[in-house]
C-alpha cells in the first residue's frame, strides 16, 4: 500500500501543481488519506478512488474538463458516514475548503462541488463531465461477478449497525432502483462495456437479497 500511497501522492501533486504550496498541497493529500482510511470504510475507500481514477483515464479525452473531473473523483467520497444523510453534500463543501485553501480559482470549486453532488445519482446529469462522473462513479456494477459480490461485502461491513433484514430490503431498493432505469451509463463508452454486466450482477444480487 506504500508504493501504491506514493504513486497516488504523486498524481494528486501533478493535478495540482501550481496551487499553493508543495507543503500545503502535501497536508491536503495526507488528511484525504485519512478520511479515506478511517476504519469503518469497507468499500468507499482509497481502492475504490484509484479504481475510478483507472477508469476515468481511459476516458480522459472525452471530458471537457479533465483536471476538475478528476479532482472531483478525488473528492466525491472523502465524507462518508453511513449514517449520514448527505455525504454528497458534506464531500462537496470539504472539497470547496480544501480547494480554496490551495488556492483554486471560485469557477473551478464551484464545478468540482457540482460534479460531486451529481453523485447521488438522483438526476441525470445534462452535460458530458457529469455524465463521465456518474458513469465512472457505477462502473462498479458492470465488473466481474466476483469481483461485484467482493464490492458488496465490503459496503455490507460499513452497514455494521444495521441488522440483516433491514439491510436486505434497503439494499434490494436501492438495486431495484437502478435496475429500473432505461439505461444504467450515460456515455457510450460506458454503455458498451459495462451496461449488460451491470444489469446481470443487478438481477442476481437482488434475487440474492430476496429469497
Amino acid at each position: 500500500m506504500n508504493q501504491d500511497l506514493t504513486k497516488f501522492h504523486s498524481r494528486w501533486d501533478a493535478l495540482f501543481r501550481g496551487l499553493g504550496t508543495p507543503g500545503t498541497r502535501h497536508r491536503e493529500f495526507e488528511a484525504l488519506v485519512r478520511h479515506y482510511r478511517e476504519p469503518h470504510r469497507g468499500y468507499h475507500n482509497l481502492e475504490h478512488i484509484g479504481e475510478c481514477l483507472r477508469q476515468f483515464d481511459l476516458v480522459r479525452h472525452l471530458a471537457p474538463d479533465g483536471d476538475s473531473l478528476e479532482a472531483a473523483i478525488w473528492f466525491h467520497d472523502v465524507i462518508y458516514d453511513p449514517r449520514g444523510a448527505d455525504n454528497e453534500a458534506a464531500s462537496a463543501a470539504y472539497a470547496m475548503s480544501a480547494l480554496s485553501r490551495l488556492g483554486a480559482i471560485e469557477e473551478f470549486r464551484q464545478e468540482v462541488a457540482r460534479l460531486i453532488l451529481l453523485t447521488r445519482h438522483d438526476q441525470p446529469p445534462d452535460d458530458v463531465g457529469g455524465q463521465l462522473l456518474v458513469d465512472i462513479d457505477l462502473s462498479s456494477l458492470g465488473v466481474k461477478p466476483e469481483e461485484f459480490d467482493r464490492n458488496g461485502e465490503n459496503i455490507r461491513k460499513e452497514f455494521a449497525h444495521v441488522d440483516d433484514a433491514t439491510y436486505k430490503r434497503t439494499r434490494a431498493q436501492i438495486m431495484r432502483k437502478f435496475a429500473s432505469r432505461r439505461a444504467l451509463y450515460f456515455t457510450d463508452y460506458f454503455k458498451w462495456r459495462f451496461e449488460q454486466p451491470a444489469r446481470a450482477n443487478l438481477a442476481r444480487a437482488i434475487a440474492a437479497l430476496e429469497r
